[in-house]
């Protein structure tokens, strides 16, 4: 999730309870959003650098996140930022980060984020297709 203060700040927020789960940042839902942020940039010229400024960040954290095979962690104790051991089964929701690292590619030219993507597409390419 994503806020803005009244003081011009902007910040990720844990989620709201909606999922059941307070207080816990949601790697899909963050994706999504910062996707979609990314997306309006070209139609908010005004806001594109404190878009790109929120992007980035989350971007760098779900690099850190991934893992060796690709996969990045679904949800994350807003405490410490260590992903919930409970949901540590392998999941399809990897494709949001990937498709939000693919589009932070677009906006700011860097490989590294290209690569995250990949990896998180090939992860589910061998494990969770073939289910």
């Amino acid at each position: 999730m994503y806020w803005h203060g009244n003081d011009g700040s902007h910040n990720w927020a844990p989620e709201d309870g909606s999922a059941g789960y307070v207080s816990f940042y949601h790697a899909f839902d963050m994706a999504w959003t910062g996707y979609w942020l990314l997306k309006w940039r070209d139609h908010l010229p005004a806001e594109s650098k404190r878009i790109l400024e929120s992007a980035r960040p989350l971007g760098d954290f779900l690099l850190a996140q991934q893992r060796a095979d690709g996969y990045i962690p679904s949800w994350f104790n807003s405490e410490n930022l260590l992903p919930r051991q409970e949901f540590s089964a392998l999941s399809g929701e990897v494709a949001g980060p990937a498709l939000f690292l693919a589009e932070l590619t677009k906006a700011t030219g860097e490989e590294e984020y290209l690569e995250g993507a990949r990896k998180a597409m090939q992860f589910v390419e061998d494990n969770i297709l073939p289910q």
